[in-house]
């Protein structure tokens, strides 16, 4: 499913050139779990910003499913980004403070869940998914424990995935309460 073949992230700096990540080697299979843990600084988030391609790597080869990462045009990068999401580390910084939870899980829904009603369904169904309690509906990101913001967004994250796919998170929530979305 997914396979990173020494991919390399470089960053320009007055003195040349500096690595974020040099040389990583890996494959995630189908339904398989893994976590990258490493010290600060160590290329975690650039390594998944290359994997979705919102940075371009400096070398290497990332493959997903079948699709090579690496020589996608940029225009066809958005079937793609349908199939893959990525999951932030601080949830307070990316769900807007202006929307519901309901709206944060739903936006991604509206370009293919046109009518409300259908759209506010999968939400309910998200939130079960990801073990939210369904009164969370209608309370704002302020007014949500961290953990449960972190819910928000792992929810938000498989929105708009339709089958087996792979997700970069660096919460260990997801991963035992939506085990069978994968």
């Amino acid at each position: 499913m997914l396979q990173v073949q020494d991919s390399h992230v470089t960053y320009p700096t007055p003195q040349g050139k500096a690595y974020a990540v040099n040389g990583i080697n890996l494959e995630v299979a189908a339904g398989e779990t893994v976590g990258i843990v490493g010290e600060s600084g160590c290329g975690k988030p650039p390594l998944a910003r290359a994997v979705m391609r919102l940075l371009e790597p400096s070398a290497g080869r990332i493959v997903i499913g079948d699709v090579d990462v690496t020589s996608l045009p940029k225009r066809k990068l958005h079937p793609l980004r349908q199939r893959i999401q990525m999951v932030f580390q601080d949830p307070a910084a990316s769900l807007d403070p202006r929307f519901t939870v309901g709206q944060l899980i739903g936006e991604p829904l509206t370009l293919t869940e046109k009518h409300r009603a259908t759209r506010n369904k999968r939400v309910l169904a998200l939130m079960d998914d990801v073990g939210l309690p369904v009164a969370l509906f209608d309370r704002f990101p302020h007014q949500l424990s961290g953990g449960q913001r972190q819910l928000v967004a792992i929810a938000r994250a498989i929105a708009p995935v339709r089958t087996s796919s792979c997700w970069m998170s660096r919460s260990p929530h997801w991963t035992s309460r939506c085990r069978r979305r994968c």
